[in-house]
């Protein structure tokens, strides 16, 4: 490998990085219960120091221990769950509550869940103020529509302490995870103190206008595609069918329908073929880029995963556009270190572990496989490139389009197997075969909902044919997708209900795989069944740590 090669290969800040992760995970574990955190803090304070003004022999060491005991540091302060907590029974209360997710609910559901964050609570529990809560109220006691988030509700209900120890895929496992240990349930609204405010309505009027421009044309016709539509368009999960959650769910497809990096990087793809028709210039085109992929995370909810994959896009088309080293890797490493400096709890959700650690295994594995097996398999090797006729381009370009796509549904595959197992309960053997079909066909899904969207937009409606055209062929990629789910899904031995024996076994097994992709890929690959070694651990992980039911 050259040296500019490596350069661009290196990524600095995982020195960073992996350290605060294995703080968080100490914390994580217990190991620092009944500790001052105070004093964690300092001595991480004191070690950062110290690195400063070190230099280069042990300055990186001095830094790794601070990152480390700031993510010991970090966990306690955000978690800080009291002993004496466990011991309040559930009580009728009152509470003013700050929201700061609401999740969409389905048409004609009565209920409205969100998180957010106690402002004020009645005695005897006032003491939980400032403490983040997940709250569930009957939608008809809050007027016409549900508060946006930003809303500030003063609400009656049950609360009680979430409990604690939950497995990895129960709803009360993603609440610990998130550093919520209360909810407030069978809640009624009293008083909406506070609006969302106008962006917030700005958003839920623009994910109302955009859903409207997804329906033209084919909304009366195949409602059922229309909501796939919009579920993968806008994040609307909650316009599935129930038939069509648990199909997309028992089939390891349902990351379809999260606004992540799939959508985000279609979307900056979209933008930048638009962009560069329109003959915008390089770093007009780059912020004005972003500011788009910015506004169409915030209308789709702005979920956690959207704005994490967004950051991925931001850095590394910001070191590309101004021309200093870095890479697809190193955008990703620092994207992962903000987030988890400004939210260290998301390492223990599972949007987060999935997310990153999909797009960490398709740069750190994927990539190079699908270069190798190019090598490797290359059509027509003997023939050269100047004889070549446009059958052989037209053969070859589809050949090396399929080895790629091979290479990327491996590297998933290395991560959604443990994940779907262990906040899933499926272990879906199949899923790398339905994806490898189905991703794609995603992306020409995505491409023609944007179009539809933008057309919308620029014309407010009075382009409707034109929508509809894009809406139709969006449909009927749909048609074909739900057909393939449904094939594979009927396949025997593809997929499996499963759990692992212990939670720490599904999160040993995942961090496995994704430290051997990382070795594998910091010595260059040298060797050709070093690819299999992931895989070998991986089989020996889940056969002895899954439980198969059925």
């Amino acid at each position: 490998m050259s040296a500019e090669a490596a350069k661009y290969k290196r990524a600095p800040l995982l020195w960073l990085l992996l350290p605060l992760v294995c703080g968080l995970i100490a914390g994580h574990a217990g190991l620092a219960k009944g500790w001052d955190v105070r004093w964690v803090a300092a001595v991480a304070v004191a070690a950062g120091c110290l690195g400063i003004f070190n230099g280069r022999r042990f300055g990186v060491v001095f830094a790794a221990v601070a990152m480390a005991l700031g993510g010991l540091a970090l966990y306690e302060w955000r978690q800080a769950r009291l002993p004496e907590w466990d011991k309040l029974p559930p009580r009728e209360a009152r509470a003013k509550v700050e929201l700061s997710r609401v999740f969409p609910a389905a048409a004609g559901a009565r209920s409205v869940s969100a998180l957010g964050r106690i402002v004020e609570c009645d005695a005897p529990v006032a003491e939980l103020a400032g403490q983040r809560v997940h709250v569930s109220f009957d939608r008809r006691t809050a007027g016409d529509k549900a508060p946006a988030r930003g809303s500030v509700v003063v609400m009656t209900g049950v609360l009680e302490v979430v409990a604690e120890g939950a497995g990895a895929g129960e709803f009360d496992g993603f609440l610990n995870n998130e550093g919520i240990h209360f909810r407030i349930g069978r809640g009624r609204v009293r008083e909406v103190v506070r609006g969302g405010g106008w962006w917030a309505r700005f958003c839920e009027a623009g994910q109302e206008r955009l859903s409207g421009f997804l329906g033209v044309g084919v909304e009366g016709k195949r409602g059922d595609l229309t909501g796939i539509f919009r579920a993968m368009l806008l994040g609307r999960k909650h316009e599935l069918s129930g038939g069509q959650k648990e199909l997309f769910m028992r089939s390891g497809t349902m990351h379809l329908f999260a606004i992540s990096g799939l959508h985000v990087a279609a979307i900056w793809v979209a933008l930048e073929l638009l962009l560069a028709v329109a003959r915008v210039p390089r770093k007009a085109a780059f912020f004005a880029g972003l500011a788009a992929l910015w506004l169409y995370v915030e209308v789709t909810g702005g979920a956690p995963s959207a704005v994490r994959a967004f950051w991925m896009v931001a850095l590394t088309q910001a070191a590309r556009v101004f021309r200093v080293p870095g890479s697809a890797l190193s955008g990703l490493c620092a994207a992962a270190l903000g987030a988890l400096v400004f939210s260290p709890m998301q390492l223990f959700a599972a949007g987060f572990q999935m997310s990153y650690g999909i797009v960490a295994s398709l740069l750190l594995f994927g990539v190079p496989l699908g270069r190798r097996l190019k090598e490797r398999w290359a059509l027509f090797g003997k023939l050269p490139k100047a004889t070549w006729t446009w059958r052989h381009k037209a053969a070859d370009a589809v050949w090396r389009g399929f080895l790629e796509a091979a290479g990327v549904g491996l590297a998933a595959t290395l991560v959604s197997l443990t994940s779907g197992v262990l906040f899933f309960g499926v272990l879906a053997p199949g899923a790398f075969f339905a994806n490898l079909a189905l991703i794609p066909l995603a992306s020409l899904v995505i491409f023609a909902g944007f179009a539809s969207m933008t057309l919308g937009l620029v014309f407010w409606g009075h382009a409707g044919w034109v929508a509809s055209v894009f809406n139709h062929a969006g449909a009927l990629v749909l048609a074909g997708m739900e057909w393939l789910v449904r094939f594979f899904r009927g396949v025997p031995g593809l997929f499996f209900e499963a759990r692992f024996r212990e939670d720490w076994m599904g999160f040993a097994t995942l961090g496995g795989c994704l430290a051997l992709a990382a070795a594998g890929y910091a010595l260059g690959w040298r060797r050709g069944w070093w690819f299999a070694v992931p895989f070998v651990f991986l089989g020996a992980a889940l056969a002895a740590g899954v439980v198969v039911s059925g």
